[in-house]
């Protein structure tokens, strides 16, 4: 699960039609990094996006989001200036489960829903990625 960092602030200083080509901007970041036939991406809700990656190691997908979010510090977009950092950045809550018996896709995303906190907590613009255990 992907969230733009400081979004309403982004909204709020430079306007709605800036703040849909930041998410355009995300959507083509993540079709940048994320270019298996098999990658599923998506848009969960705002500034909100999922990705479901299959037949993929903890450490590949470690990868994957460091790519993600060396892509966003290259493009160098001005933020608001009461946001965290001045540029725009995500923060990702990333979930790796090996056993996928059991686990619903409500449980899925509520622990990327958790690690996408945790990783706003931790100051934003980085990856939690945990491991799920049932």
């Amino acid at each position: 699960m992907l969230d733009l960092d400081d979004f309403k602030k982004y909204n709020d200083s430079f306007g709605h039609q800036q703040g849909d080509d930041a998410i355009k901007l995300q959507a083509d970041i993540m079709r940048s990094v994320f270019k298996r036939d098999t990658d599923i991406l998506g848009r969960y809700g705002g500034e909100e996006f999922i990705v479901v990656l299959s037949d993929i190691t903890k450490q590949q997908v470690a990868v994957h989001c460091d790519a993600l979010l060396d892509k966003w510090k290259q493009k160098k977009v001005v933020h608001a200036d009461n946001a965290k950092h001045p540029t725009m950045s995500c923060s990702i809550g990333a979930v790796v489960a090996s056993d996928l018996r059991d686990i619903t896709i409500d449980k899925l995303i509520d622990k990327a829903d958790q690690a996408l906190y945790a990783a706003k907590e931790k100051g934003k613009a980085c990856t939690e990625l945990v491991t799920y255990e049932r």
